[in-house]
């Protein structure tokens, strides 16, 4: 389970930041033709906030399970009431991306992430319902 996680979180980091990337590279190139203007820099301002945006709201955005997630075939539960956990709480346990080297070593060590304990959440595989 450790490693279906590991893969899952290296696959929402691709997926959410490989396009603010790409994009903050297109509009500094575009600046280096043309020359700065405003716009530009509003456009590269937003492609590089997208990032961590984009993935602190990847669980939020497709209901508890982000796309890794639902590739890998797992999801989001509330150890109290076993249902999927609340926006807010899927929000807060993502904040802990901004310390990921950490929250890796701890997930490798645990089995559970930084943000997990902190909201009382776990992942679990997914269970299919007829």
């Amino acid at each position: 389970m450790k490693l279906k996680r590991m893969l899952a979180f290296v696959v929402d980091w691709l997926l959410s930041g490989v396009p603010a990337l790409v994009g903050s590279f297109v509009v500094l190139e575009a600046i280096e033709k043309r020359g700065v203007r405003p716009l530009d820099v509003i456009l590269v301002l937003l492609l590089v906030a997208s990032y961590p945006a984009l993935f602190v709201l990847r669980d939020v955005m497709f209901g508890g399970r982000s796309v890794a997630k639902r590739m890998l075939g797992l999801c989001v539960k509330d150890d109290r009431t076993w249902e999927a956990p609340s926006k807010g709480k899927l929000i807060l346990r993502n904040i802990f991306f901004f310390v990921y080297p950490i929250d890796a070593i701890v997930l490798l060590a645990t089995g559970r992430s930084l943000g997990d304990m902190a909201t009382a959440t776990t992942v679990i595989k997914q269970i299919k319902q007829k």
